[in-house]
């Protein structure tokens, strides 16, 4: 994906859906660091996590879902289920 927006004509929308897609793989690799740090993905393998998510940010949760699972599920180092 090109991310040099000066040189590019796009439509509001595009540019909006683009900056979700970005907020969600930060998100989902927060969410890896943090399950990392804590040794979930290593430790607990075959246990489910939860990712609860709160907050009125997540009102947008369907732009930010595909990139934000993609993400954490890209980061897992067992088949643990995610819930999210």
């Amino acid at each position: 994906m090109n991310w040099n927006y000066a040189t590019r004509k796009i439509s509001i929308t595009t540019f909006c859906k683009i900056i979700f897609k970005i907020a969600g793989k930060e998100l989902g690799e927060m969410v890896n660091g943090v399950l990392r740090q804590q040794g979930q993905y290593q430790n607990d393998a075959g246990k489910a996590v939860d990712i609860i998510c709160i907050g009125s940010m997540f009102k947008s949760w369907k732009l930010l879902e595909e990139a934000f699972v993609e993400t954490v599920v890209r980061g897992k180092i067992h088949e643990a289920p995610l819930r999210v």
